[in-house]
């Protein structure tokens, strides 16, 4: 049986697999929305029985930055902004491959 990461996209894309943002998106992936683990997990099962593929990796710093006006990352938020990256997670999805009749 496979494991929870397994199942949420990560086995066959080890090559894009905490590459970022970016490189999700030159895959074909979109990018749902960040969210703790554990809804994380129940998300992607809803994405997979909706005929998804899905992948989970963890906040970037460059996802954070996103509502600064500078883009800097001030120390002030530092310890928050540290928390964050280590807990919660962004889901990918994309359209799962049609299986080849024949």
């Amino acid at each position: 049986m496979s494991s929870d990461r397994d199942r949420l996209g990560d086995g066959p894309e080890q090559a894009i697999v905490g590459a970022g943002h970016a490189a999700r998106i030159a895959a074909g992936w979109q990018r749902r929305f960040v969210v703790e683990p554990t809804r994380a997990i129940e998300m992607a099962r809803l994405y997979q029985a909706l005929g998804f593929e899905t992948a989970v990796e963890p906040v970037l710093p460059e996802d954070l930055r996103a509502g600064e006006a500078d883009g800097a990352m001030n120390d002030r938020c530092a310890d928050c902004r540290l928390i964050t990256l280590r807990w919660l997670q962004v889901l990918y999805t994309r359209p799962a491959p049609t299986p080849h009749a024949g």
